[in-house]
């Protein structure tokens, strides 16, 4: 019998739990490796995934960081030898994201980090104020929300002058200990009134926050859509949309459940806006719906693999082996949409918090009722797979430790 050649790893960067195992998943379908890179002695939770080939560890780098560059430096360096190239390297949530931004230069020799063709500067397309300002240059008010840049005191009273409340501050750049959402557990701030806006601006400046402040485009739970997709460096691109039904928190959280949906509006304003930025790569552009123009305004960017991407992967826009063909094979192939496959994405214990303790308009057990038939049958789950057992088992088990580890 021939022998298969080895194929080349993919690095997933620790990080964030779902997004590590929604990595390692969607390569697991072609058989291709998954090493997880750790922050810290401690064995990763997902490299139980039967996906997950081996772990590297590494000093944790908010204890040590200058000690983590070097140890992935001295992995890189091993494995570039070994294969004859770079190799690929996804970050997992924003702390990863800086952490590997910040450091591209050094990174660059041993890895390849998606968002800049050029390869130049990836650490600007996390940044607030880059793309929004970008997009501003490029005359693209058609769908941005009012925004304004915040960055020392004098900046205050323009945007009290301008500014429509209700309004929201969010921070343009975020940083590696995650200040901003630990102190406020939120991604923003909602202000309804002037001048406590002027107050709260005050005090994060004085933390050496740089912020946005924008419209509060659309409060109503329901209306957020977001573009799911992939810009290869010809400038293809590929996307898929789908609608949150529910975060948790409402204002301000992270979507807990899912359900891909179309919004044809939506593919035009990702073309032009990844075509404005240059950006190369795997991507989330979350939009609003404007109920005042019914029109859809963009919220953010999000340069990097998300908390749903199984989702995507499921309906057969597998982004993590588009980027593995483009970096490895050198092969641009167009992903083939299922509209048979598991449509919805549930994080369950955040969504059941969000639907049935959270909601108070029926009583409770009607609640129950309610919620579960959504959860089950054309579901696909944040952490449980059929095909990955050993991960609930592992959940399972360590349940009691985790538990107690809370008192």
């Amino acid at each position: 019998m021939e022998k298969r050649e080895e194929e080349i790893p993919v690095l997933v960067l620790q990080g964030s739990y779902v997004v590590e195992l929604a990595i390692a998943r969607s390569l697991g379908r072609y058989d291709l490796p998954v090493l997880l890179l750790s922050r810290g002695e401690k064995k990763p939770p997902a490299s139980f995934s039967k996906f997950v080939k081996g772990t590297i560890f590494n000093p944790d780098p908010l204890i040590d960081e200058e000690n983590f560059i070097d140890s992935l430096l001295n992995s890189g360096q091993k494995l570039k030898n070994r294969y004859g190239r770079r190799i690929l390297l996804f970050p997992t949530e924003d702390g990863g994201l800086l952490l590997t931004g910040k450091n591209f230069d050094l990174l660059k020799d041993y890895f390849v980090l998606l968002n800049d063709p050029e390869e130049k500067d990836i650490l600007r397309f996390s940044q607030k104020t880059y793309f929004f300002q970008t997009l501003l240059k490029t005359n693209f008010t058609e769908f941005l929300p009012l925004t304004f840049f915040c960055r020392q005191e004098d900046d205050i009273e323009s945007i009290k002058r301008k500014v429509t409340l209700p309004c929201i501050i969010k921070p343009s750049e975020k940083d590696i200990n995650f200040s901003f959402y630990r102190k406020y557990n939120s991604k923003i701030l909602l202000m309804e009134n002037k001048d406590d806006l002027e107050k709260r601006l005050v005090e994060l400046l004085s933390e050496n926050h740089k912020l946005v402040v924008q419209e509060l485009v659309n409060p109503k739970p329901g209306e957020e859509v977001c573009w799911w997709g992939y810009r290869n460096k010809s400038g293809e691109i590929f996307g898929i949309t789908a609608r949150e039904i529910r975060k948790f928190p409402q204002m301000g959280g992270t979507a807990t459940f899912m359900r891909i949906e179309e919004a044809s509006e939506i593919h035009h304003y990702a073309k032009k806006i990844l075509e404005s930025i240059n950006f190369w790569g795997i991507c989330e552009i979350p939009f609003m719906l404007d109920l005042r123009t019914n029109k859809f305004k963009v919220l953010e960017f999000n340069p990097k693999c998300w908390l749903q991407l199984s989702l995507a992967t499921e309906v057969g826009m597998n982004l993590p082996y588009l980027a593995y063909l483009e970096v490895y094979k050198n092969k641009l192939e167009k992903p083939i949409i299922d509209k048979r496959r598991r449509r919805k994405w549930v994080r369950a214990k955040e969504d059941f918090l969000r639907a049935v303790i959270e909601d108070e308009n029926y009583a409770i057990l009607k609640r129950l009722f309610k919620w579960m038939p959504q959860i089950f049958g054309g579901c696909v789950y944040s952490i449980h797979s059929l095909s990955d057992l050993k991960v609930t088992l592992h959940r399972i088990l360590g349940l009691p430790w985790r538990l107690l580890g809370k008192l």
